[in-house]
C-alpha cells in the first residue's frame, strides 16, 4: 500500500472529530428526554448504549490517530466498523429509516470516498446500504414487509454510492495532480541545481542585477573580476562597483554599453540580456576578462595556423618531391618522349600545387556573401552553362542532366550567384574526379526551402568517410586539394544553405543541398 499522507490523517481526525461531537449531541436528546418524541425511540436503553460505544470509539480512534498504532489502513478498517455497527444500532433502536438515523453515515461514507480508491469506497458504499436494508428488514420482521421503507433504503443507499464514488473520483484526481505537481517540482528544483552548478563553474563572470540594482545571482567568477572583494548576493551593485551600475543604467535607458568597460585598472568585455520583458526586468550581465579573451582568441588563431600550416606542409610536399625527382631525371634523360612524360609530371603536379594554393588563398579571403533574391532556375542553368564553359576538361568527361519538372517556375531564393555556381562545380568536380560518368541534379520543393538532390554513378562514398569528408585537406584522390568539399559547405552556411551527405545512397554518391526559397504554386 502506498504510505498516506499527512491529509489523509487529517480526514480521519476529522471522523473521530465527527463522532466526538455527534455521540455527546445524541446523548443530550435522549436525556432531555425529547429522545422519544423527537427520534421516535423503540428501544431507549439501546440508543443509550449506542451514543456511549460511539463516544467511546471515537476516544479509542482518537488516540490511535495521536500514536499512529496501529496502521492506517488497520484504522480505517476500525472507522468502517465502528460505523456501521453504531448507526446499525442506532437504527434498530429507532423507527428505521423513517427515524432518519440513516443520513449519519453519509459524513463517513464521504470520508471513505477520499480516502479509498472508487472500488474500495463503492464497497463501503455497499456496506453502508447492506446495513440499512438489513436493519429495515429485521424491524418489519415477521409481519408483513411495506414497500415504504425499503424505497427510503434505497434511496438513501443510491445517495451514499454517488458521495462515494464522487468523493473517491475527486481524491484520485486530486492525488494525481498533487503527484505531478510533486514530479514537476522535483524537476524544477533538479533543474535548478544544475543552472547553480553550471553557474558556478563558468569562467565567465555572471551576475543577475534587479531593477533596484541589487545581486540576485552571482558566481565566483563575477566576484573575482569585481573591483570590490567578497560580494554577496542582495547587495546594491552601485557600491560594489560604480562604474558598472551606471554603464547597466546607460544600457537600460537605450545607449549602448561600452566596451570594453574599465574596473579597477581591468579591462571588461561586457554584456547585457534582459531576461523578461519591461523596463523593470531583471538583467543577466556576463562579464569577461578583456585581455584574457585576446589571449584566447591569439592562441587558437595560433593553434589554427599550425594546423593550416601542418596541412599545407604535407599536401604540397608529395607534389614538391615528384617536381624535384622528375627535374633530376629530366636534365639526366636524352629521350624525347621520357621527356616529355616527365615535363607533363612536373606540369601536373605544378597545377596541384597552384590548386592548392588557390583553394588556401580562397579560404583566407572570406569574402561575405552578397545574396540577392533571384530565380533558382536562372541560377541553375547559370551554374550549368559556367560549368560546360569553365570546366571544359570536366564537363567532356560526364552527362550532366538537369531535372526541373517539380519546381514551381517562380521560385526565387535569397543566394549569393557567385557562391551558389562554385558550390555546385566543386560538388560536380568531385564527382568528375571520382570517375563518375553521370550526375543527375533534382529540385524538390520542400516547406520554405527547395532540396537539390546530386546524385552521381561514382564508386560512392563509404559511410566511415561520411564525417570526414568535409574536413579541409581530406581526400581519397590523388588529382584532388581535399579543399573543394570543405569550401561548399562553408559558403552554404555563410549563405544559410546546408549540404549534407546522404549516407544510404544505393549507389554513387548523394549529396542534399538545403536552399531556403520563396515557393508560389501559380495556377495553370
Amino acid at each position: 500500500m502506498p504510505e498516506r499522507g499527512a491529509e489523509d490523517w487529517r480526514v480521519l481526525r476529522a471522523l473521530c472529530l465527527y463522532r466526538l461531537v455527534l455521540a455527546p449531541a445524541l446523548a443530550a436528546v435522549f436525556f432531555g428526554g425529547v429522545a422519544p418524541d423527537f427520534l421516535g425511540l423503540r428501544l431507549p436503553g439501546l440508543f443509550q448504549a449506542m451514543t456511549y460505544a460511539w463516544f467511546a470509539a471515537g476516544s479509542l480512534l482518537m488516540i490511535g490517530y495521536v500514536t499512529r498504532t496501529p496502521p492506517f489502513e488497520h484504522q480505517l478498517a476500525l472507522h468502517v466498523t465502528a460505523d456501521l455497527a453504531v448507526v446499525g444500532g442506532l437504527l434498530a433502536a429507532s423507527t428505521g429509516i423513517s427515524g432518519g438515523m440513516g443520513v449519519l453515515l453519509l459524513v463517513p461514507v464521504l470520508a471513505y470516498g477520499l480516502l479509498l480508491r472508487p472500488r474500495l469506497a463503492n464497497l463501503c458504499a455497499a456496506l453502508a446500504t447492506l446495513t440499512l436494508f438489513g436493519i429495515e428488514l429485521w424491524l418489519q420482521y415477521p409481519d408483513d414487509w411495506t414497500a415504504a421503507p425499503l424505497t427510503q433504503a434505497g434511496a438513501l443507499g443510491a445517495v451514499l454510492f454517488v458521495v462515494a464514488t464522487a468523493a473517491s473520483t475527486v481524491s484520485v484526481r486530486a492525488r494525481r495532480s498533487e503527484a505531478r505537481a510533486e514530479q514537476a517540482g522535483s524537476a524544477l528544483s533538479d533543474l535548478s541545481r544544475i543552472n547553480d552548478t553550471i553557474v558556478a563553474t563558468m569562467r565567465s563572470g555572471v551576475l543577475v542585477v534587479d531593477d533596484m540594482q541589487r545581486l540576485r545571482t552571482l558566481n565566483d567568477a563575477a566576484r573575482a573580476l569585481l573591483p570590490t572583494p567578497g560580494a554577496q548576493m542582495g547587495q546594491d551593485l552601485r557600491r560594489l562597483s560604480p562604474e558598472l551600475a551606471a554603464d547597466l543604467a546607460r544600457w537600460r535607458t537605450g545607449h549602448t554599453p561600452s566596451t570594453p568597460l574599465r574596473l579597477d585598472g581591468r579591462e571588461l568585455m561586457v554584456r547585457y540580456t534582459a531576461l523578461a520583458a519591461g523596463d523593470h526586468a531583471p538583467v543577466l550581465v556576463l562579464l569577461e576578462d578583456a585581455r584574457r579573451a585576446r589571449d584566447e582568441a591569439q592562441r587558437l588563431k595560433l593553434a589554427a595556423l599550425g594546423r593550416l600550416s601542418a596541412s599545407i606542409a604535407h599536401e604540397i610536399r608529395n607534389p614538391l618531391s615528384a617536381i624535384t625527382q622528375a627535374t633530376e631525371l629530366l636534365e639526366a634523360s636524352s629521350d624525347a618522349a621520357e621527356a616529355a612524360a616527365l615535363r607533363a609530371v612536373i606540369e601536373r603536379h605544378t597545377r596541384r600545387i597552384d590548386g592548392i594554393v588557390r583553394d588556401v588563398l580562397e579560404i583566407g579571403r572570406g569574402r561575405a556573401p552578397e545574396p540577392l533574391s533571384r530565380p533558382l532556375r536562372e541560377l541553375l542553368e547559370q551554374a550549368h552553362r559556367q560549368f560546360l564553359e569553365g570546366d571544359g576538361d570536366c564537363a567532356t568527361r560526364v552527362a550532366l542532366h538537369l531535372d526541373l519538372d517539380a519546381l514551381p517556375l517562380d521560385t526565387r531564393v535569397h543566394f549569393d550567384a557567385d557562391h551558389f555556381c562554385r558550390i555546385l562545380h566543386n560538388l560536380w568536380r568531385n564527382s568528375v574526379e571520382s570517375g563518375a560518368q553521370r550526375i543527375d541534379l533534382v529540385a524538390q520543393p520542400a516547406s520554405g526551402r527547395v532540396l537539390l538532390h546530386l546524385r552521381d554513378d561514382g564508386p560512392g562514398i563509404g559511410e566511415a568517410l561520411g564525417d570526414q569528408i568535409f574536413e579541409p585537406f581530406f581526400t581519397t584522390s590523388a588529382k584532388g586539394t581535399g579543399l573543394g568539399l570543405y569550401l561548399a559547405r562553408t559558403l552554404c552556411e555563410a549563405n544559410g544553405a546546408q549540404l549534407t551527405l546522404k549516407p544510404d545512397a544505393p549507389t554513387g554518391a548523394h549529396f542534399v543541398m538545403q536552399v531556403p526559397a520563396s515557393i508560389r504554386s501559380v495556377a495553370a
